[in-house]
């Protein structure tokens, strides 16, 4: 499905399937798209700033030249049952806003730079 250039901010997206969907130039910034299969989606240069992605299926999906500043993928916590996003795969070139240790995360959980 071409949902390019679709504008989201700040929508409730818990759980949904957009798996396999064009989202490239999107703005979803400020949104919760926790536990969504997000699976291979196309999301190159979409706004994805406040993003909630925590237990949200990004395995194959396409990153590129996104913005990520302040965007979600686990839980800050000192436990290891935190669900953190399945990224395998995930395609992260020229993204900004990442700190060292969201990228750190991502790349140590089959994320590719």
């Amino acid at each position: 499905s071409d949902l390019s250039r679709l504008q989201l901010k700040n929508c409730n997206l818990q759980r949904a399937s957009l798996q396999d969907v064009d989202l490239r130039e999107a703005n979803l910034s400020n949104s919760s798209l926790r536990g969504a299969n997000m699976a291979r989606c196309d999301l190159r240069g979409a706004d994805l700033e406040g993003t909630n992605f925590v237990g949200t299926d990004l395995s194959g999906a396409d990153l590129r030249d996104t913005i990520l500043t302040a965007a979600r993928f686990y839980e800050n916590s000192d436990t290891e049952q935190s669900e953190g996003a399945q990224v395998t795969g995930m395609r992260l070139s020229g993204v900004t806003g990442l700190f060292q240790e969201q990228r750190a995360y991502l790349e140590s959980h089959g994320a590719q730079a």
